[in-house]
């Protein structure tokens, strides 16, 4: 009893893989051109409804013998009394409206009275740089301002990590 080493097992195999992957390959060249046929066949019918060019299928992709002949069917022309989009008025929007300004708190500090200066100028990555300074009490009013105006998550994410 002859036993073939594990070298020899593991060529052998490699040899069988390299077999059924060459015996799949053209398989799987056949049917990606296949599908790219019906694809371009389809472009080619789904040309006429619109004012697109349908997209040439090169001829090495599909053979003669599988592409059926493209037909058109003529364009149908739209009923007079429909108008085109083009035609219609465009829409009327209505003006915008300012959402009424929220009053803050009694007790609470407005922008101007507030522990950063021009605090409703600054940016949210301003704002966080120059909360690490502030007293609990300015924390609170600089959170109450905050919550009542612009409601950013990372400045109140922040003033709440400084609170706990």
């Amino acid at each position: 009893m002859s036993t073939a080493s594990p070298l020899d097992e593991l060529i052998a195999a490699a040899k069988e893989l390299a077999g059924e992957v060459g015996s799949l390959v053209p398989r799987l060249v056949a049917r990606s051109r296949d599908q790219i046929g019906l694809a371009g066949h389809l472009l080619e019918r789904l040309g006429c409804l619109g004012d697109t060019q349908p997209v040439p299928v090169p001829a090495h992709v599909v053979s003669p013998a599988k592409r059926a002949p493209a037909k058109r069917a003529p364009a149908k022309k739209a009923p007079a009394n429909v108008v085109s989009p083009a035609e219609r008025a465009p829409a009327r929007k209505a003006p915008a409206r300012k959402a009424p300004a929220k009053k803050a708190p009694a007790g609470v500090m407005s922008g101007s009275a507030l522990p950063i200066a021009g605090y409703d100028t600054l940016a949210a990555s301003q704002i966080i740089a120059r909360l690490d300074g502030l007293t609990p009490t300015e924390l609170a009013a600089v959170k109450s301002h905050e919550l009542t105006n612009r409601g950013r998550r990372t400045v109140l994410g922040r003033i709440g990590q400084l609170e706990g």
